[in-house]
């Protein structure tokens, strides 16, 4: 009996040192580039960076498309509004006789550059003298060769008391009487 206890654990011995080669050995048989063996070749990282260039340079030649025909219209845009801008910004020079009324829209603003001229106030207020940093009420003459500006359309202006000459930017009426 001695010998076969004896030879069930070398029997034993011999099969756990059989399975324990063959777990130490197991992942020396994985392949390179598997989810077993995260080790990789060169030709695969190779790929991977080909493939990420061509995924890029796909979306970048989108990317500049779209953003060459943004500039395009912005451009565009932008020319039509430094058009319009530029009319505006300059200063009209009228000749304007006395006891002519001259009612301005909102953001009018206008310099008497000769002559005497009375603010024409709404119940909301009168002109902006931007030169001089103060409100003109209603009645007050308008000091000559001041920056003045009507905030609001409704109904402000001046009436001219001697023939004057005025630079206005913006939009006016003249009503003569």
């Amino acid at each position: 009996m001695k010998s076969l206890k004896f030879s069930t654990y070398i029997f034993l011995g011999i099969l756990s040192s059989f399975i324990f080669m063959i777990i130490i050995h197991m992942p020396m048989e994985a392949k390179p580039a598997t989810q077993s063996d995260p080790l990789v070749t060169l030709s695969y990282v190779d790929k991977r960076f080909s493939d990420m260039n061509e995924y890029l340079e796909a979306k970048f030649a989108v990317l500049d498309k779209t953003t060459k025909s943004n500039v395009v219209e912005l451009s565009q845009a932008t020319n039509n509004s430094v058009n319009q801008s530029v009319s505006q910004s300059v200063f009209e020079v009228i000749k304007v006789s006395p006891n002519t009324m001259l009612y301005l829209a909102d953001s009018t603003e206008f310099i008497i550059r000769s002559g005497k001229a009375l603010v024409i106030a709404s119940k909301s207020g009168g002109l902006i003298d931007i030169s001089a940093g103060m409100d003109l009420s209603g009645s007050k003459q308008i000091p000559n060769n001041h920056l003045i500006l009507n905030p609001l359309n409704d109904g402000r202006g001046f009436v001219v008391t001697d023939e004057a000459w005025v630079m206005i930017r913006g939009e006016y009426t003249l009503v003569s009487n």
